[in-house]
């Protein structure tokens, strides 16, 4: 793992705060678990019918067992935020927490993807041959898929990745192309919450957590001209998305 970092805005439109976990509590494990809101139902006639109403990305990390103490009432600051509803980022090597907007989006075949610059937390951030990007198209659509990159190239305003293998699916509107282990936008749902933070003593400390991609923000609401931009490095994503609604006005997929 590189240099694993989280990120969140404690006051709005205020400085980022950054939790580094190179040094101190290594984060030990850490996984995604893509899941969709679907049901299946079956009339008597025997007609059945398939239901999708949402998909999600859940993503799960832990540190086990460190004693830094500093670390783990940093972590306590960051459940406070998360609790009432805020959004944070988090990346497992922040040099790779590259994510920006393809334009075109990409469709089934294709084996070259064009975006702008990086504009969330690291604008300096690269991807190399050999690493995995995420394609995250508009809702209600919603693909995702996976794919290797074969070469990164940025020029001017535009990155140009070609890929080892083609697109799978037909992405439609906004498409977000992150890094696979950097999710910009993440908020904490409440079912199944327990603390962020457990401790033996206030001696050695431990943290697990299990947060949720806010697709809304990420990919509806920032592709509308909202995206953080600028040169400045760790730039914050709104503090929670009610406020990027507001500002924003309705943008496609939410319902008010």
């Amino acid at each position: 793992m590189g240099n694993p970092k989280i990120w969140y805005t404690p006051v709005n439109g205020g400085t980022v705060e950054v939790i580094d976990f190179s040094s101190g509590a290594w984060i030990s494990q850490w996984q995604d678990q893509p899941s969709r809101d679907a049901g299946d139902v079956e009339a008597i006639s025997g007609l059945s019918a398939h239901s999708a109403r949402g998909t999600n990305l859940d993503v799960e990390f832990s540190c086990e067992k460190f004693a830094d103490e500093y670390i783990a009432r940093r972590i306590l600051n960051l459940q406070h935020h998360l609790e009432i509803g805020n959004l944070c980022g988090f990346s497992a090597d922040a040099d790779k927490a590259f994510a920006a907007y393809a334009n075109p989006a990409p469709l089934r075949g294709d084996t070259t993807i064009v975006t702008g610059l990086p504009s969330w937390h690291n604008t300096a951030a690269t991807v190399a041959a050999g690493d995995w990007i995420c394609l995250e198209s508009e809702l209600p659509v919603g693909a995702r898929e996976w794919v290797k990159v074969a070469t990164y190239t940025a020029l001017g305003p535009t990155v140009t990745i070609t890929l080892s293998s083609p697109v799978t699916y037909n992405h439609t509107g906004a498409t977000l192309v992150r890094w696979t282990n950097y999710h910009p936008v993440l908020r904490w749902p409440v079912s199944g919450r327990r603390p962020l933070v457990t401790s033996d003593r206030q001696l050695v400390w431990s943290a697990a957590c299990t947060l949720r991609s806010d697709r809304d923000v990420a990919i509806n609401a920032f592709s509308q001209g909202q995206g953080v931009q600028g040169g400045t490095g760790n730039m914050p994503p709104p503090t929670r998305s009610e406020d990027m609604r507001t500002v924003v006005g309705t943008p496609k997929g939410i319902r008010q």
